[in-house]
């Protein structure tokens, strides 16, 4: 079986991400939601948000943790499509992660990096074999190249910098899996996904995953702890498309300021600035957590810059001082909104076969992202269009 079926813990998403993405609002959602119902619950606000942060695009699209430690992770897919089918994919990768399924190409980086190849004549596919082969002989892995025990591997006969790459993989490999066995994968899409015509087992995508299933996992995942948007009782909304969104997010903002502040006067206007600077906000983190991967020398999983954003500062961005026309950033503010709005129009306007108008839509996204909004320059830019403004 080849990795082709799910993504490795090292894919480096930075360039899939733009700004203000469907993955990051649903990312503020979840964030927000938990806030509230902390409010809700009358507990100390700071105290619960020095407690809690958010981490973007490691173990999974993003992960909420409690004291550091993993609760929750989730998946967020942004289809036109309803079919349980479409979705394999990702349920494979959710059930490859949790079950223990080696990379190969991961395994095969962490050698690169501390053993010299010579290239020359090198056959990469048949050397993965032959050790993989040896570690399904030691029983550290399966003939599905799932992890049997937490044990690592004498490999006698290779060299010691192979030995070395091979157990500091498995190694970091177990950390990952039972950090990822923290609590449930949720689901999100933008489109609720239809309960499966047939059971899960016979879908021809998961046979050949060769992922195990839970008696009782029929049509559903739920003993996996895996929840998607067809189960019920799910602690979150994991059917939201992108205007759906942004009403929830407007919504459980202004609940959050008027639990803070019952007097304060809140119109839509201003519900939207605050919604953007905490959407900012995650922007900038997801670009300094790309850095991190970018600048990080090492390739163990383990030793990996792995930034998190504390709830602390999200709310703080709810606390702030109403930002008005007579700040730079609240121009910035307001551009960003209206440009990513027109750009999302655009994108929905545009059929999904129209493969090449929607890369050159995101293309023209790119180099406004990189001119105009990650130098902060949307403002300059409008009052270069109306210099009558303030």
């Amino acid at each position: 079986m080849e990795d082709t079926q799910f993504k490795s813990p090292l894919f480096d998403a930075t360039a899939t991400w733009n700004g203000f993405s469907y993955q990051g609002k649903v990312g503020l959602y979840v964030c927000l939601k938990l806030i509230n119902d902390a409010l809700l619950r009358n507990e100390d606000i700071d105290e619960f948000c020095e407690q809690y942060s958010i981490e973007f695009e490691w173990l999974e699209d993003f992960s909420i943790l409690q004291n550091n430690q993993y609760i929750s992770h989730h998946q967020v897919k942004h289809y036109n499509d309803d079919k349980f089918s479409s979705y394999i994919d990702a349920i494979v990768t959710i059930l490859s992660r949790q079950q223990g399924r080696i990379s190969e190409n991961d395994l095969f980086k962490y050698i690169s990096y501390y053993v010299q190849i010579n290239t020359t004549d090198f056959n990469k596919k048949e050397y993965i074999e032959i050790l993989v082969s040896r570690l399904i002989e030691e029983n550290v892995v399966d003939q599905s190249r799932f992890i049997i025990v937490n044990k690592l591997s004498n490999l006698d006969g290779y060299n010691d910098d192979v030995v070395t790459a091979v157990n500091n993989y498995l190694g970091d490999f177990i950390t990952i899996k039972d950090q990822y066995l923290n609590g449930c994968v949720y689901v999100h899409t933008s489109k609720k996904i239809k309960i499966p015509n047939q059971d899960l087992s016979d879908y021809k995508d998961i046979k050949k995953s060769k992922v195990s299933l839970k008696d009782g996992s029929k049509r559903t995942l739920k003993n996996h702890n895996v929840i998607c948007s067809f189960d019920s009782n799910s602690n979150y909304e994991l059917t939201l498309d992108d205007a759906e969104l942004t009403k929830k997010l407007i919504c459980l903002a202004e609940s959050i300021l008027q639990h803070q502040n019952p007097t304060l006067v809140i119109t839509h206007e201003i519900l939207t600035i605050y919604v953007a600077s905490i959407k900012d906000l995650i922007d900038k983190y997801v670009a300094q957590r790309h850095e991190d991967l970018n600048r990080d020398e090492t390739i163990r999983l383990s030793e990996k810059v792995k930034r998190k954003l504390p709830f602390a500062n999200i709310l703080a961005c709810l606390k702030m001082e109403i930002i008005d026309e007579s700040n730079d950033y609240y121009w910035e503010l307001i551009c960003r909104e209206n440009f990513e709005n027109a750009f999302q129009k655009q994108i929905d306007f545009l059929d999904e076969e129209n493969l090449v108008e929607r890369r050159n839509l995101y293309r023209h996204y790119k180099t406004t992202d990189d001119k105009y909004i990650k130098q902060g320059k949307l403002a300059l830019l409008l009052k270069a269009l109306k210099p009558h403004l303030p």
